[in-house]
C-alpha cells in the first residue's frame, strides 16, 4: 500500500492551507504542520523561488519563520487534529516542554526538525513521546547519531546551498536518494520508514518505490508539479507500468 503526505508546511502553517486553497480541493492525507519553535521566530516568508519549466526545483531563505508554540496550541484547542504531525524545533529543554504539553492532544505524530538550512538548530537528544515521532534530517546526518527508541519516520530535509539559501526538488534528488539508499535497510530493522521525497513525477514514485519506499512526501511538487496531485489515486497503475 502506497501513502502520502503533506511535508514541511506545504498546507500552511497548522494544515490550514493557504488562500488559494479555498479555490482548489488539493486531495486529503495527513499533513506535516510547518516547524514551530518555543518562541516566535520573524523569518523571511516570502523568500522563495521555484522553477516549475527546467530544473523543477524550489529555492528558499524562508528559515524558522513562525508565530511561537502558543499559536500551535491554540489552534488544536479550537480545531480538529487528528490528521496533523505537529513539527517543532528547539534546545533540548525547549523540545521537552512543547513535546510535553502536546501529549494531551489526539494528533497523528510529532516532527523534531533537527535540519534547518536556513536556521541553527541546537538539538542534542530526543525527548520520549506517546506520540509517534518523526525526525527530519538534512543528507548528511547519520540518524544513528541520535536515540531512535520512540522514532516511526526518518523525513529529508532541503540541502544547504554555499551561496546562501536552500535547494528542494528534483536537483537534490542524488542526495537524498543516497541517504535513502544507504539507510532504508538499516533503519527498517528498528521499524523506522524513510518517507520519500525530491519526487516530482511518476517516473520518481515508481523508482523510490523500487527502493523499497511506500510512504511519500509531498514537499516541493506541490509548487514544481502541482497537477500531478489530482492523479496521485491512480498511482497503482503507473507503478505496474514502470516496475
Amino acid at each position: 500500500m502506497i501513502d502520502f503526505i503533506y511535508q514541511a508546511g506545504s498546507m500552511g502553517y497548522y494544515g490550514e492551507g493557504y488562500f488559494w486553497h479555498r479555490y482548489v480541493k488539493l486531495p486529503e492525507y495527513p499533513i506535516i504542520t510547518k516547524t514551530v519553535t518555543l518562541n516566535p521566530i520573524k523569518g523571511n516568508p516570502f523568500k522563495f523561488v521555484f522553477d516549475p519549466f527546467i530544473s523543477k526545483s524550489v529555492w528558499n531563505k524562508v528559515g524558522l519563520h513562525n508565530y511561537g508554540f502558543k499559536k500551535t496550541i491554540d489552534f488544536l484547542e479550537k480545531n480538529e487534529h487528528s490528521n496533523l504531525i505537529i513539527s517543532v524545533a528547539g534546545t533540548d529543554e525547549e523540545l521537552e516542554e512543547m513535546i510535553s504539553k502536546l501529549q494531551k492532544y489526539d494528533i497523528k505524530g510529532i516532527e523534531i526538525n533537527l535540519s534547518c538550512p536556513n536556521y541553527k538548530i541546537n538539538t542534542q537528544s530526543i525527548p520520549y513521546s506517546d506520540i509517534p515521532l518523526y525526525l527530519k534530517l538534512s543528507c548528511d546526518m547519520n540518524p544513528f547519531d541520535y536515540n531512535l527508541e520512540n522514532v516511526k519516520y526518518i523525513n529529508l530535509n532541503s540541502i544547504k546551498l554555499k551561496f546562501g539559501g536552500a535547494l528542494s526538488g528534483r536537483l537534490i534528488q542524488p542526495y537524498n536518494w543516497g541517504f535513502i539508499k544507504e539507510y532504508k535497510n538499516k533503519l527498517e530493522e528498528k521499524n523506522i520508514k524513510i518517507i520519500g521525497t525530491s519526487w516530482i513525477n511518476f517516473s520518481d514514485i515508481c523508482y523510490l518505490y523500487d527502493l523499497g519506499i511506500d510512504t511519500f512526501g509531498i514537499c516541493s511538487v506541490i509548487l514544481v508539479n502541482p497537477g500531478i496531485l489530482f492523479k496521485l489515486k491512480d498511482v497503482s497503475y503507473f507503478i505496474g507500468e514502470f516496475i
